[in-house]
């Protein structure tokens, strides 16, 4: 009929919105954005453009400003999950986004990334002792890493099989155990499985 809803107190829907939007603007911690419907939407696009193209949500930081961007807004999603409306946490449901990640998995594959950039192989040095346990892992384990984890690596040309002859203490670093020798490293949780 044309007629403005109204609420309970005789507020039109759109006055009711606008205080709420107020409410969050002036209570909201420091540093902290509410993001519009358009903002949102814009990075969202951004994100099912990225899945569609990579198969898999884990956005590069270190690529350029719009990546940056969208690797923040990403992480942004799942740290604010609880506050999220319905209609957005369907829009990611539905393009399969996950809510919780292996962060020192995409950590690693990140740090990975950035080796193979640098030097052009994947022979990690034994120094690098985190780095080097999780590639030594991701080659003995191949299959118990998951379809994705492995279709990640094969897109950058990880060689599953080292190709240089190790040196003598590589050797005595892989005649221990994969226990042993992620004891060595930073910690077990930094394993890329």
């Amino acid at each position: 009929d044309g007629k403005d809803l109204h609420t309970c107190d005789g507020q039109s829907q759109a006055e009711a919105k606008q205080k709420v939007e107020n409410f969050i603007q002036s209570n909201k911690a420091p540093g902290i954005k509410v993001a519009s419907d358009k903002k949102w939407k814009k990075r969202f696009k951004e994100l099912k453009e990225f899945k569609d193209d990579h198969d898999h949500f884990v956005v590069p930081s270190n690529k350029g400003e719009k990546l940056r961007k969208l690797s923040s807004w990403t992480r942004n999603q799942r740290l604010n999950r609880s506050t999220l409306s319905e209609d957005r946490k369907q829009m990611l449901d539905g393009i399969g986004f996950p809510w919780k990640v292996n962060k020192t998995w995409e950590e690693q594959y990140e740090n990975l990334v950035e080796f193979k950039k640098k030097n052009r192989h994947f022979n990690i040095p034994r120094a690098d002792c985190s780095l080097y346990a999780s590639v030594r892992s991701q080659r003995r384990r191949y299959s118990s890493i998951t379809p994705k984890q492995r279709d990640m690596l094969n897109e950058i040309g990880f060689d599953w099989i080292r190709k240089e002859r190790e040196t003598k203490e590589e050797s005595d670093y892989d005649s221990k155990s994969d226990d042993e020798a992620l004891v060595e490293s930073e910690s077990e949780d930094e394993v890329l499985v």
